[in-house]
């Protein structure tokens, strides 16, 4: 058994030079020398030996076409001549039946991606729940902390976002919590006195999706907004209510989607919101002269609908 290559060479009546090499795999090279436009044709055969590497039909591309003209009639006489070639149409059809396979199958994958809702534009609407640690000063006046009026709040927030693509998503929000007050000399509350509250907030935001692999898809977002914080007490026949309300300079927020299906993601989300109260309500109305900043600090679990 051959263990390379074996060249051969023959030169036409034109002067063309024609090297075959037949290997142990059975391929042929006819490579044509001469000439401007050199060209390389190859044949493979995958059949027992006894069927001949190259058919009638593909020798001649070895052959000059001169070459031909002049041995008409003596063509019959090559030894591959009444040799069909019956694998060369075998081999052709599977690789064709194999392409098309290939190409139907992505055709197909990228048919189901574009598919799903988070990676085209649409709609998403998302609902939270969770809890809200308060920070800083309602004014600046002494005593006047968030923290000494209330112990947290219960927010469920309401959004509805367009989605320009699987990354960005622009929207606005709606925010209605439970206030939990406290129960001292700063609010009042406690004893004869029920008292209860709430803080409110409508804003717009903007979030961005980070492309990762995995089960979980992190994002990030910010935004801006509105807030209302009131309370409202009754004892002693008698009821009153006080707030404040003024603008959220900035949220920053985070989490992760964890995608149930195709169209529904649930996971874990904490955002931290910086704002200023700018007027006092209550009999009357009132600018805050003493201004001050408060915080929010807000974890809990996030459900996003993409349409």
């Amino acid at each position: 058994m051959r263990a390379g290559p074996t060249p051969g060479k023959r030169r036409s009546s034109s002067g063309e030079a024609v090297l075959m090499l037949t290997t142990p795999s059975r391929v042929a090279f006819c490579a044509r020398a001469g000439g401007t436009s050199p060209s390389m044709n190859m044949r493979v055969s995958t059949q027992p030996r006894a069927m001949p590497l190259l058919s009638a039909r593909a020798l001649g591309s070895c052959y000059p076409k001169r070459l031909l003209r002049r041995t008409r009639g003596a063509w019959s006489h090559f030894p591959f001549a009444n040799i069909p070639d019956l694998w060369f149409h075998d081999n052709m059809r599977h690789s064709i039946a194999a392409v098309l396979t290939l190409a139907i199958g992505m055709a197909l994958s990228s048919g189901a991606r574009a598919q799903d809702p988070m990676d085209r534009p649409g709609l998403d609407i998302a609902v939270r729940f969770g809890f809200a640690y308060p920070f800083g000063k309602v004014t600046g006046d002494p005593g006047d902390g968030l923290s000494q009026g209330f112990s947290g709040a219960v927010p469920i927030v309401l959004e509805a976002g367009y989605r320009i693509n699987a990354y960005v998503t622009v929207g606005v929000l709606a925010q209605l919590g439970y206030a939990l007050v406290a129960e001292n000399q700063t609010t009042g509350c406690g004893g004869s006195v029920s008292c209860s509250g709430s803080v409110m907030r409508l804003g717009i935001e903007a979030l961005f999706r980070i492309p990762v692999e995995g089960p979980v898809v992190p994002w990030l977002g910010v935004g801006t907004g509105y807030e209302w914080l009131s309370i409202d007490a009754s004892g002693y026949g008698a009821t009153d209510s006080v707030g404040a309300h003024g603008f959220e300079l900035a949220t920053l927020q985070g989490g992760g989607d964890f995608h149930i299906s195709s169209s529904f993601s649930l996971g874990p989300f904490v955002s931290f919101s910086l704002a200023r109260f700018d007027t006092a309500t209550g009999t009357d109305s009132a600018d805050i002269q003493n201004k001050a900043l408060h915080e929010w600090l807000q974890i809990g679990l996030k459900g996003t609908f993409s349409l």
